[in-house]
């Protein structure tokens, strides 16, 4: 999982007005989809590694490596156009976010893949993963 500051970010992105979707924070949520918007998006925090850069005493330099996953689902059987036209929307805006915390450097950030299916059927969803470095201090 991302540090706090990384999740924080994202989070307050996906609450600005700029975010072209609702936001809903599905993580360790059990979602009703009976209440979801037709179209929604969510946040999967990964952080592939963590290190520490600093030498000496505490406190130490860490640098973190990782991806922000941003999928946008859409109700099923209404074809994939609005999906991935708002993916797209979703990766503009965070490539024109400038509320990230000090040290936070944008890595890549690709195409919404094709959309798929969810496992139950209900739901068409695209993705795109926005790569990070973060550097922080860890006393």
């Amino acid at each position: 999982m991302s540090q706090e500051a990384i999740r924080t970010a994202w989070r307050n992105l996906a609450a600005d007005v700029s975010w072209p979707v609702p936001y809903v924070d599905s993580v360790s949520a059990a979602l009703d989809p009976s209440t979801l918007p037709d179209l929604w998006s969510t946040l999967q925090f990964d952080a592939y590694e963590t290190s520490q850069i600093g030498i000496g005493p505490l406190p130490q330099d860490h640098r973190e490596r990782g991806g922000v996953i941003v999928v946008v689902w859409g109700r099923a059987g209404v074809g994939d156009s609005s999906v991935i036209d708002a993916s797209q929307l979703c990766r503009d805006a965070a490539f024109a976010w400038t509320g990230f915390p000090s040290g936070y450097t944008r890595g890549d950030m690709g195409s919404p893949d094709d959309p798929q299916p969810s496992g139950d059927g209900l739901w068409y969803g695209a993705q795109f993963t926005a790569e990070y470095r973060y550097d922080y201090v860890q006393s």
